[in-house]
């Protein structure tokens, strides 16, 4: 009996380590891996305390789970809602803590289906990312299809709630070294010029501010790219012109060249493809383009990520940082939980072949050794016999009973009865680190 529930303690000190592991460590140190940042600083440097719009943290395609994530979400939606909230709400916490950013760029597509929601349920989806995303340092947002539509698709009423909870969608952020465009390209794909959006898209354009030397551009959707242009100087993945309703994976190829001509950027920034890519625009001067991988787990990718832009010097600096595999945790767990079983089944395996051949005897008054009120006593131990165990009467009645019952069914029982004293205990430790880590 101690000697089971010694294994039963060991199995939930293995799950209790297991937890912290994948509720708290594999955030914890994918975030200290991001960091320093591209320059090396870190939060403890001394240069770090500058305040300013030096150092950005780019997240691209959260894409909040809600119920136009799937086409038949039964009640699978709320467990898938959580764990995705959770994912990111913990990243972005362990991010924001090991990396200390001046502030944050979103680069669109925040909320799944924004545009389709009507005027009450949006602002509960608004208030839900906002608490999720929540932080004292600046945000910045880039409208996303997702969020308001595309091109001629674009409502107005769509377009001003998206306005008064996250800002316009095309404006100027001023660093100390640089000037960063956020060009709706959405909007600019549309063939009416009296949207709000459209106009604010144009000023940008055709009529921008003075800037510093460097202008770097921001936008959702990708700029074009001539066919068999790859991602990462590789040839495994390329992003090519393809739409639909309400989208459009690129932009224009005419578009792409008035942006870049007018606006003469040194980088651009894109959303919306869910996978990190760097290309060149050779067309025009080598311009680099950086598409920002999906800060979300719900998006098909194994690996989510972040990129970071650090704009201290006059020679801004960029680096891609890799987030945690939720689903290996996940996968992770359910194996530990077959290991489990598998042990406990060993186990009492073990055990039960072991004591097979122990023999029930009556007390009785010619043992002069047994006295009425003990409960049992071993009576021989040569290695050759049988172990012979003295019982009362009643002990015997109950010993019986449970013997009648097949060796299997004893089996079952007792794998069964183990791994509930497991798992009781390894779900409160688990509810608790869902709820306070």
């Amino acid at each position: 009996m101690q000697s089971t529930q010694g294994f039963i303690y060991f199995l939930r000190v293995v799950w209790i380590i297991a937890f912290f592991h994948g509720e708290f460590f594999t955030y914890w140190i994918s975030a200290r891996r991001c960091a320093p940042w591209p320059n090396g600083n870190t939060p403890n440097s001394p240069s770090f305390q500058q305040r300013g719009l030096d150092r950005l943290l780019l997240i691209s395609d959260p894409r909040m789970t809600n119920a136009y994530s799937y086409d038949s979400p039964g009640f699978l939606l709320p467990i898938a809602e959580f764990y995705n909230d959770l994912y990111m709400d913990r990243n972005y916490r362990h991010l924001d803590h090991a990396l200390d950013p001046h502030g944050t760029v979103f680069l669109g597509d925040l909320i799944e289906g924004g545009r389709m929601w009507d005027d009450e349920g949006w602002k509960r989806q608004a208030t839900r990312f906002r608490h999720l995303f929540r932080s004292a340092k600046s945000q910045f947002f880039i409208a996303g299809n997702h969020d308001i539509g595309y091109g001629d698709g674009i409502k107005a009423h769509v377009l001003d709630r998206f306005q008064s909870k996250f800002g316009p969608t095309s404006y100027t952020i001023e660093t100390n070294h640089y000037s960063i465009v956020v060009l709706d390209t959405l909007s600019l794909a549309s063939t009416y010029f009296n949207t709000s959006s459209k106009q604010q898209a144009l000023e940008q354009l055709l009529a921008p501010p003075t800037r510093p030397a460097t202008t770097l551009l921001m936008t959702h959707v990708p700029l074009y790219r001539p066919p068999g242009t790859f991602c990462n100087d590789g040839r495994n993945d390329e992003i090519t012109q393809d739409k639909g309703r309400q989208y459009k994976t690129l932009v224009d190829e005419q578009w792409t060249s008035e942006i870049l001509n007018r606006i003469k950027p040194s980088a651009v920034f894109s959303g919306d493809h869910q996978k990190y890519c760097l290309i060149h625009h050779h067309e025009h001067g080598g311009i680099p383009e950086i598409t920002v991988p999906t800060f979300s787990m719900a998006q098909g990718q194994r690996y989510p990520g972040v990129v970071l832009l650090d704009l201290e010097s006059e020679s801004f600096s960029t680096k891609v940082c890799w987030l945690s595999d939720q689903t290996a945790i996940l996968f992770g767990y359910g194996y530990l939980s077959l290991a489990t079983l598998a042990a406990l089944g060993v186990f009492h395996g073990c055990h039960l072949l072991k004591n097979q051949d122990v023999v029930i005897n009556k007390p009785t008054k010619l043992d002069s050794n047994v006295h009425e009120d003990n409960d049992w006593r071993l009576v021989s131990q040569e290695k050759s016999a049988p172990v012979v165990i003295m019982v009362t009467p009643h002990e015997q009645e109950d010993i019986e009973k449970e013997q009648r019952i097949s060796p299997l069914r004893q089996w079952l029982k007792a794998v069964g009865h183990s791994f509930s004293e497991v798992a009781s205990v390894c779900l409160i430790v688990y509810i608790v680190c869902l709820i306070c880590v």
